[in-house]
């Protein structure tokens, strides 16, 4: 009678202060290692329980490594490139982040920044976006700085793989610490009466609604390009 498959569960904590798992088990009499990622316990258990099952039906295969990606177009859009850092990030996004980083997406950074190559978002548009946001008079300070402290670390990402030469929305004031009603260095505080005013007899302050932006995030609606200054 054939020796019943056995295995364990490998746990570490990595640099984020996240619980990485992952399964170490022996098939056809040589130790195997299958990382998991940032998983549950009970996620983890599932795949060890029908790996070992897999083991002893005679069905188990090592997994196949992905070929190599081809390298990124040299010019590629904000919207390209925020599309890539979010497939290869959003399985290890909680979901409430996840809901939290869609929503800085579609309804702020790709409507303002969809359209420009990476190389366009310079410090002037990252400043001129700051203050669009705040004529609208729809976001706090603090929303604003959450959405370009998204933006830096997507372009982070960009210019790790030398796609932009520096990260222009690090040069914007930290997100994390800023309060509500602290309003971002250089310009004036908006107007929320006026934005009131504005919404109650149809024109608003930025005179048009915000737009979405298509495929991933918010599928079939068109993005508004933003102009150029």
């Amino acid at each position: 009678m054939p020796r019943r498959a056995t295995g364990a569960i490998v746990e570490h904590e990595g640099k984020d202060k996240r619980t990485y798992r992952a399964l170490r088990f022996t098939a056809y009499g040589k130790r195997q290692y299958t990382a998991l990622g940032p998983v549950s316990r009970e996620y983890a258990e599932r795949e060890l329980r029908g790996v070992l099952a897999d083991v002893e039906r005679g069905t188990w295969q090592p997994d196949t490594p992905a070929p190599a990606p081809g390298p990124i177009a040299p010019e590629v859009t904000f919207h390209q490139f925020a599309e890539l850092w979010w497939v290869e990030r959003e399985r290890e996004l909680r979901d409430a982040t996840k809901a939290d980083y869609r929503w800085r997406l579609e309804n702020h950074l790709l409507p303002f920044f969809g359209q420009h190559m990476l190389r366009q978002i310079t410090i002037a548009e990252v400043d001129r976006y700051k203050a669009v946001k705040l004529r609208e008079g729809r976001l706090s300070a603090r929303s604003i700085n959450m959405t370009l402290t998204l933006l830096g670390a997507i372009l982070d990402v960009a210019q790790e793989r030398e796609l932009v030469d520096r990260n222009t929305a690090k040069q914007a004031p930290p997100g994390a610490g800023a309060q509500a009603d602290t309003v971002v260095p250089g310009h004036r505080r908006p107007d929320h009466r006026a934005a009131r005013r504005g919404r109650r007899d149809g024109r608003g302050i930025a005179g048009r609604s915000p737009a979405r932006s298509p495929s991933r995030f918010a599928r079939g609606a068109r993005v508004r390009r933003a102009s150029h200054r």
